[in-house]
């Protein structure tokens, strides 16, 4: 199975998160590199980010319910 790789800005623009977040979760091992573009630009598997995606706002929105 071919996975569809997207590139981190174009991911960003998606969810809404800054460019430097998607780099942040790959540099964590968080979300994996499927491949890389004619320019070189590193893609993403947009399944895998936007799952880990989810999970970082369910945990975020937890933590802020138990500090308040």
């Amino acid at each position: 199975m071919n996975t569809v790789g997207v590139d981190a800005y174009a991911l960003a623009e998606f969810l809404g998160v800054p460019v430097a977040t998607i780099r942040s979760w790959a540099n964590r091992g968080k979300i994996h590199p499927v491949g890389k573009d004619r320019r070189g630009r590193t893609l993403y598997d947009p399944a895998e980010v936007t799952r880990h995606a989810r999970h970082a706002r369910t945990f975020a929105q937890a933590a802020d319910q138990v500090q308040h």
